[in-house]
């Protein structure tokens, strides 16, 4: 795998999702970042271990598996290989063969709705999500608020929250959603989406009609 020098990854790394979130990672069509050739190659972690390498349509079937939260192994026909978590989000997946300093960069086309066909696209989707607005976040200093759970017993222990910022977005699955990012007073960030059918949600896996619920499970989830 070509990998990438990306010294921003290590910036960002606390809003990456976890590695072994099955929601964005699994059953996801992963296309390899190489801007050198024009071959297309796709990985799709399957959730039964599998793993499909498609390269321009012929398919190798290969294997994977998570060794914990950090760390992956790739096992094809010809040798194996020890990934380590670089950065995770919807739309890039950014994984560090150990013992090396590049990352490799896969992308979610379907996801992203729009193509990120080279390290500088990459790298500038990455600086505008994460670097420039939590940098205009900070300068800004948006007033805390508070919620008060007093009238709902199943979202206690959620602390003081600011909001970083708000985007409207739209996909195939989900139709159109805004995704609210949030920082909670003890420096836990994270972010959950308001759907247009009425739902929030921060994992894609479980859906609530209450929105401090949701911003509960999204706390307890940054927490773990």
């Amino acid at each position: 795998m070509k990998t990438f020098i990306l010294d921003i990854i290590p910036k960002i790394k606390s809003y990456s999702k976890r590695l072994d979130d099955a929601s964005i990672l699994q059953n996801k069509p992963w296309i390899f970042l190489d801007e050198n050739t024009k071959s297309k190659i796709v990985y799709i972690f399957r959730s039964n271990g599998q793993l499909l390498i498609s390269n321009n349509g012929i398919i190798e079937k290969a294997k994977w598996e998570f060794i914990n939260n950090e760390l992956i192994m790739i096992e094809t026909k010809e040798s194996s290989f020890l990934f380590r978590h670089g950065f995770l989000d919807e739309n890039i997946l950014a994984l560090n063969l150990d013992g090396q300093d590049g990352f490799a960069l896969l992308i979610n086309e379907i996801q992203l709705q729009r193509e990120l066909n080279s390290y500088d696209a990459v790298l500038k989707y990455l600086e505008n999500s994460y670097i420039k607005t939590n940098n205009s976040f900070k300068e800004k200093e948006a007033p805390i608020i508070k919620i008060s759970f007093v009238d709902n017993p199943y979202v206690d222990g959620v602390p003081e929250f600011k909001i970083i910022k708000k985007e409207n977005s739209w996909t195939l699955l989900t139709g159109s959603f805004e995704r609210i990012h949030l920082e909670f007073v003890d420096g836990l960030q994270g972010f959950y989406l308001s759907l247009a059918n009425g739902t929030f949600t921060c994992d894609m896996n479980k859906f609530h009609k209450n929105e401090k619920e949701c911003i509960l499970n999204l706390y307890n989830y940054l927490k773990r």
